[in-house]
Formats: structure tokens, C-alpha cells, sequence
């Protein structure tokens, strides 16, 4: 009797499983916008006073912001879905709004145009002052500013274009990390997420110079 009901338990979780795995079969890929919260986060790139924004060399500018992110995205999802599954992947590409500001202190010149021809994204979670997960990410790009700059009598101010909705940069967590994120979007509370950008520009800026960049999600996917 013993062994038939363990043989019974045996099939009970065997059944349940291969439920699960067809739950999971039958979950299309969800589309997800703004993933990582960074979706009209501004970030001043160059040499400024901030403590947080550095130079790294006169063409490699980079600087960081931080965000507030809770589990809004998942409200597409029905709860019994939602608390089933776990993420294989969750991703969000990123570009930037058209319209760039460029500042310099005292009479300066701004190139007429410049070109941004690669990106880095690091990426850190945070849940209160504990590190959840990190990641970076890096692409070559071919993103290219056109503007014009006057001096106003204290710094020299420009305005730049760039073309449209050109995806920069693909923010994808898999594995472990796709997990640990998911979680903390189930989990409903608010939480942190801080990113460093990194761009190489060509000419180099003038020494002092900054641009301020406001990132623009252009969606991902969320997968089981």
C-alpha cells in the first residue's frame, strides 16, 4: 500500500510538471515596454561639475542616472499566469529623443555636427541598498547629431538632432538574472535601477563640454 501511494505521488508530480511545461508552451511572447524604467531618464554626458558624471577621455563621455521601478509591466499578465511561470529572458532596446542639449562653460566652439559610434550600458539592480544584479552591454553605433551652438554671454549653448527612433542599444537579462528581475517585478514592491552610459563621440567635445541625452525605450519582449 505504502509504495502504491508513493507510485501515486510519483504520477501526481509527474502530471503536474508536464502541466506546467505545457502552461508554459502555450504563453506567447509578451511585448514589454520600458522594461528597466529608463524610458525618459535624462543623463548629462561630458566633463561638468557633478560628482557623478566624469570624462573618461575628450571623445568618451559618460554619465548616470537612477530610476524608480515597480511591477507595473506585469499587469498584462493574469495573476495565476503571473505567479506560475518564471522569465527566460526580459529585454528593452533603447535609443535617445531626438533633440540633445550641449553645453560649455565661456566662448567655445561646438562642431557643426558629431557622431556617436559606440554605446555602453551598464546596468545595476537595486533592492534597497543590496545589489541584485549588474550587467553591461555595448554596441557599435552610427548615430549622428547636427546642431548649432551661440554663446550667451556666460557658456556656449547648442542644441543637436539626431535622427528618429535608431534602436542604439539592446538591454536583454537572460538565465538567473531574467529570473532575479522577474521576481522583483512579481514581488510588486519598488525598486532601483541605476545605469551608467557610456558613448564614444566623434570630434571629441570641447574640454568642459556636456550633452545631455533623454534615453527613449523602444520596447522589448518578455519570455518563458
Amino acid at each position: 500500500m505504502k509504495r502504491s501511494m508513493q507510485y501515486l505521488v510519483v504520477a501526481g508530480l509527474s502530471l503536474v510538471l508536464a502541466a506546467c511545461g505545457t502552461l508554459l508552451g502555450l504563453i506567447p511572447d509578451q511585448p514589454v515596454d520600458d522594461a528597466f524604467g529608463l524610458d525618459g531618464a535624462s543623463l548629462t554626458v561630458g566633463e561638468v561639475s557633478d560628482t557623478d558624471v566624469t570624462t573618461l577621455t575628450l571623445s568618451q563621455a559618460t554619465g548616470a542616472v537612477s530610476v524608480s521601478v515597480d511591477g507595473d509591466l506585469l499587469a498584462r499578465l493574469p495573476a495565476m499566469v503571473r505567479d506560475a511561470v518564471e522569465a527566460a529572458t526580459i529585454s528593452d532596446t533603447l535609443t535617445v529623443q531626438p533633440a540633445v542639449q550641449a553645453l560649455a562653460p565661456g566662448n567655445v566652439a561646438f562642431a557643426p555636427s558629431y557622431t556617436v559610434t559606440g554605446i555602453a550600458v551598464e546596468l545595476e539592480v537595486l533592492r534597497g541598498a543590496t545589489s541584485v544584479l549588474s550587467r553591461t552591454w555595448t554596441n557599435e553605433v552610427d548615430l549622428t547629431l547636427t546642431g548649432v551652438s551661440a554663446f550667451d554671454g556666460e557658456n556656449t549653448v547648442g542644441v543637436f538632432a539626431t535622427p528618429i527612433d535608431v534602436p542604439l542599444v539592446e538591454l536583454e537579462l537572460t538565465g538567473a538574472q531574467a529570473r532575479s528581475y522577474f521576481d522583483l517585478l512579481k514581488a510588486g514592491e519598488r525598486f532601483t535601477v541605476a545605469a551608467t552610459l557610456t558613448l564614444d563621440i566623434e570630434p571629441a567635445l570641447p574640454e568642459g563640454a556636456a550633452m545631455t541625452f533623454v534615453l527613449k525605450s523602444l520596447g522589448g519582449d518578455l519570455t518563458f
